[in-house]
């Protein structure tokens, strides 16, 4: 599929024929010095496995001062997106199909275990009449393995919504080159940061969760609705306007110098007081504490080096070199899950550690295939178990070598240089645009 914004769309490109003679997973375009993009369509991720065992983590009862939040929105990006939370108007009208009343309802098994939990901390309330949508939530395990987070599976809300607009988040090139003209940082995460945000109660009818004897209404945002991590994200670029750089929740305030990165660590903890957002430190960090290196958003920075310099954060590194998913991907049998979840990380790293991606050709095909033979089922299992190539195995194994080595790189995540080469391939036709010295 080839919209109008796509190279090939501006192009104006034609479909051809695949070449009969050529066996899928080989490269028939010829050799390619670098990859500079890479997108595979897959079906609504893996993620971690639903775990109802668990109980749910304690979450903050804070809520954020949206209103004071918009009043310092200098550049009114978040103004435009805050109707979505406070006015019910505004919200019906970014339905494109059917009716906002909605009408649906998935009963979510064993949820009321964790009703007086979602009450105590003001996340959800009882349902005194029918939600316009009621959707099965579920919980995934937190990092710490004893608690666990709900999601809300809102993909019928989501399927009747226009698309959200623009995250603002930045491009991890850019936000690592930005990082890298400083010298000092200091970081901290908004706590429980979706919930933070409280939602009308005009609107959270329809943020249902149907639940046996009694559905609840989720009173903040929603983690799962296509519209949270917008608004979540564009709250927080005002939080750090002109002073650093936000990831969602994570917040980094920068500085040339120790004075000028502790002067905007002061004003940004007058923004937050302002808008009563609540934040922690990272990790065994002290909250408000400036620091030359670090690690943020799975990077970690080393400021202080003569030239500042970046990596792999080593623990997830290690996680990933070696995880139980990738000893099941490099022994050729796996679950589609297992080898999604490692693929996701070997993007990741050749992002981070700015590998090119065409030394990992056959990986990319495998990834490729499977992720549009699961797009086209009717229910993509991702428990199949599946048989990964020799040839991607090998490149896989390549990389893991060079992840466990996790060696620093200085001077940033390289722009695109050279000739671009973007592809599009299928099992049915194939259509490339060579860009070179920008023609």
């Amino acid at each position: 599929h080839l919209p109008e914004s796509s190279p090939f769309g501006r192009a104006g490109l034609s479909w051809a024929p695949c070449p009969t003679d050529w066996v899928a997973g080989e490269p028939f375009l010829g050799p390619v010095q670098r990859w500079t993009s890479l997108h595979v369509d897959l079906p609504v991720g893996p993620g971690r496995r639903a775990d109802a065992g668990l109980p749910l983590a304690r979450v903050t009862s804070n809520r954020i001062d949206v209103e004071a939040l918009a009043a310092m929105d200098g550049v009114g990006r978040f103004r435009e997106v805050l109707p979505m939370l406070m006015d019910p108007v505004s919200f019906a009208e970014a339905f494109v199909s059917g009716d906002a009343a909605g009408g649906c309802r998935v009963p979510s098994r064993g949820m009321e275990r964790h009703r007086a939990t979602l009450r105590s901390c003001g996340v959800a309330s009882d349902a005194r009449s029918r939600p316009a949508f009621a959707m099965k939530a579920f919980t995934t395990p937190k990092k710490d393995g004893r608690t666990a987070r709900l999601v809300l599976n809102a993909r019928p809300l989501n399927d009747a919504m226009r698309r959200p607009p623009s995250m603002d988040l930045p491009r991890l090139r850019d936000f690592i080159a930005e990082v890298e003209r400083h010298r000092f940082a200091m970081q901290c995460d908004g706590v429980s940061y979706f919930y933070q945000f409280p939602v009308d109660a005009s609107i959270s009818r329809y943020f249902g969760i149907g639940m046996k004897g009694c559905d609840m209404l989720l009173n903040v945002l929603c983690m799962g609705w296509s519209w949270a991590p917008c608004i979540a994200q564009r709250a927080s670029n005002v939080l750090v306007r002109d002073l650093g750089l936000a990831w969602v929740d994570n917040f980094l305030v920068l500085g040339g110098t120790l004075d000028e990165a502790e002067r905007n660590v002061a004003v940004f903890r007058k923004r937050a007081q302002a808008a009563r957002v609540e934040v922690r430190a990272e990790g065994d960090d002290a909250l408000w504490q400036v620091r030359s290196r670090f690690v943020c958003v799975g990077v970690e920075f080393d400021l202080a080096a003569e030239t500042q310099r970046h990596r792999l954060d080593p623990a997830w590194a290690e996680r990933w070199v070696d995880g139980s998913g990738m000893t099941a991907v490099l022994s050729g049998r796996a679950t589609a899950r297992q080898f999604a979840e490692v693929f996701g990380g070997a993007v990741w790293a050749t992002d981070i550690l700015a590998v090119p991606r065409c030394h990992f050709a056959a990986l990319l095909s495998f990834a490729g295939r499977l992720g549009g033979r699961m797009v086209g089922a009717a229910a993509p299992v991702w428990d199949e178990v599946v048989d990964v190539p020799p040839s991607a195995r090998r490149e896989l194994g390549a990389l893991r070598k060079i992840v466990r080595e996790n060696p620093w790189v200085v001077g940033g995540v390289p722009e695109d240089t050279g000739s671009v080469l973007w592809t599009d391939a299928s099992s049915r036709a194939w259509a490339a645009l060579l860009e070179a010295e920008g023609r």
